[in-house]
């Protein structure tokens, strides 16, 4: 018996290990593609960050209902994928078919802190001038010249866009610790970098 648990142990070990891996690499190519260094190969490094998934999924144990579900969702997934070459839905549903037994609170914070460290990092090496503009001038509306923000990020949308899902995600994560106080500096960081970025 004490064995059999010891075995259950080190496969639900296992697993998180191997789910964290993955999921580290998807944040990291998240952040390598906001940022101005560009992926040559990115499709290995998907593969990669997806077999470190799948491995997850297989070490979990599953209900026949969640088993089907996994099932119908991954034939779906490659059904998307030989019909239009990406793999992008397939790796969706692996990700969250592995997020069970996963403390999610915990994840999404892990996430959070990932995504956060990442996005100041690449802000701050545009600003010292090692990597990335501070700023763009492009024709952003038909005939119209703009110097728009976008402090390491390639696009004035994707900056002000990442600030977005980082507000509406640490928002979800540590609301019961947040004051109003908190919204009013968030609502007037957004309005500021609207002015930045002009992007609704």
């Amino acid at each position: 018996m004490t064995a059999k648990r010891s075995e259950i142990i080190n496969t639900a070990n296992i697993a998180a290990v191997a789910f964290y891996i993955g999921l580290s690499l998807e944040l990291f190519y998240v952040l390598w593609d906001k940022s101005a260094w560009q992926i040559g190969s990115d499709g290995i490094l998907f593969r990669i960050s997806f077999v470190f998934l799948l491995i997850k999924v297989m070490l979990t144990r599953y209900t026949k209902r969640e088993k089907a579900a996994v099932i119908i969702f991954t034939i779906i997934g490659l059904i998307s994928y030989v019909c239009s070459s990406r793999n992008d839905v397939l790796r969706v549903i692996i990700l969250i078919a592995s997020c069970k037994d996963i403390d999610i609170d915990k994840m999404l914070k892990y996430v959070f802190g990932v995504m956060t460290a990442g996005c100041t990092a690449i802000v701050l090496m545009s600003l010292l001038g090692i990597a990335g503009d501070i700023s763009r001038t492009e024709e952003y509306r038909k005939d119209v010249m703009q110097t728009r923000y976008v402090l390491g990020m390639g696009h004035p949308n994707a900056l002000h866009c990442m600030f977005w899902a980082l507000v509406t995600l640490g928002t979800y994560v540590y609301w019961k610790k947040m004051r109003w106080y908190h919204y009013l500096m968030l609502a007037v960081a957004d309005l500021g970098l609207y002015k930045l970025t002009d992007s609704n």
